[in-house]
């Protein structure tokens, strides 16, 4: 899975809210920079200036614990992404309780399962989740839960066949 780690970055919310994508990259560039400067990580993790968790350098988060899909708010400054928009959607029509907030460091040391989704990529699940110093916070079970499997599934499945 994904070594994802936290950064000291914060996301940089003072863009208009909700955030589209725009030409201010600057926030965004010195958070992949941080990223990069870290042997072995995949992505990095911003929180908000709050403090709360908000987004990838170039992905939306999401996290599962006991059934339910957890995700940022828009309000923490992430960007309101399709492929988050989407996931959402499905999860929603799988039966899945869908839960946006303001969500501390915490919330995701407790998650059964962590996601990464964007375009490019689609959804993705976290393997480590690392703290600031590179130590390891958390670490995926062994066995997804069967809410993480049936909704990646489902994802992949409505995709287009080509």
């Amino acid at each position: 899975g994904v070594a994802l780690r936290l950064l000291k970055t914060p996301r940089d919310s003072g863009e208009a809210q909700p955030r589209g994508k725009s030409l201010a990259y600057a926030n965004s560039l010195i958070a992949w920079r941080e990223k990069q400067s870290h042997k072995g990580v995949d992505e990095g993790l911003m929180l908000s200036t709050d403090g709360f968790v908000c987004e990838g350098v170039t992905c939306n988060i999401f996290w599962i614990q006991n059934g339910a899909l957890y995700t940022p708010a828009v309000e923490t400054g992430l960007l309101p992404g399709v492929h988050r928009a989407y996931l959402l959607e499905l999860a929603e029509s799988l039966g899945m309780s869908v839960q946006e907030g303001a969500y501390d460091w915490q919330a995701l040391l407790r998650a059964e399962a962590i996601l990464t989704i964007n375009a490019a990529t689609g959804p993705r699940e976290v393997g480590t989740l690392l703290d600031r110093e590179g130590r390891c916070a958390w670490r995926a079970n062994a066995i997804a839960p069967a809410a993480c499997k049936r909704l990646v599934s489902a994802y992949r499945e409505s995709l287009p066949q080509v």
